[in-house]
């Protein structure tokens, strides 16, 4: 959890999450400060969602300034709930068995009880203009060794050279330089 945050900034990066009975990311009610989510991957069971306000299902707060990129995603949920034009989401998988997202389509707004369900994540691209450059897949066949938690993405996986650069995170100076034609998804490259 990073919940909330105030003022900023906060960096997530390079993490594996895999859990059977929290959200990959709960970012607090009225969280307001600017946080940063990079190369982060995400796989929970256990009727989570995958970016949430406040780890359950309240909807009458929400949060903004927060900044997603080359991130997976994998939840039996939905993959974004309670996202709002605040934040920005983009080059990530972001994959929910029940719904990619659920958006609220005004800022802050506590009569947006539950937003707009988005059921397909075309549908939610073309209407929020976020992840226009994400893709929603699920990833079990993706990694290298799934059944004994292997996370590190195995040749041919649908995420390989599918993120953005990031200065200083992933760019050719960095510590954690990509290789390839452009950086993974994902904690490891």
């Amino acid at each position: 959890s990073v919940a909330p945050v105030y003022i900023g900034p906060i960096y997530v990066f390079r993490n594996t999450l895999i859990n059977n009975w929290q959200d990959c990311f709960k970012l607090g009610e009225q969280s307001r400060g600017r946080a940063y989510f990079y190369h982060n991957t995400c796989y929970a069971r256990g009727s989570v969602q995958g970016i949430d306000r406040s780890g359950g299902d309240s909807n009458t707060a929400f949060y903004s300034n927060q900044i997603f990129r080359n991130n997976i995603v994998d939840v039996d949920r939905r993959g974004i709930a309670g996202g709002s034009p605040g934040n920005s989401y983009d080059y990530d998988n972001i994959f929910g068995s029940y719904a990619p997202a659920t958006w609220c389509p005004i800022q802050d707004d506590p009569s947006c009880s539950g937003g707009v369900e988005y059921f397909n994540f075309a549908t939610f691209q073309t209407a929020t203009g976020q992840e226009l450059h994400g893709i929603s897949i699920a990833t079990q066949n993706e990694y290298m060794d799934f059944a004994n938690k292997d996370f590190k993405l195995k040749s041919g996986s649908q995420f390989i050279d599918k993120g953005v650069v990031i200065i200083g995170f992933n760019d050719q100076n960095s510590a954690q330089p990509y290789l390839g034609n452009a950086p993974d998804l994902g904690a490891f490259e």
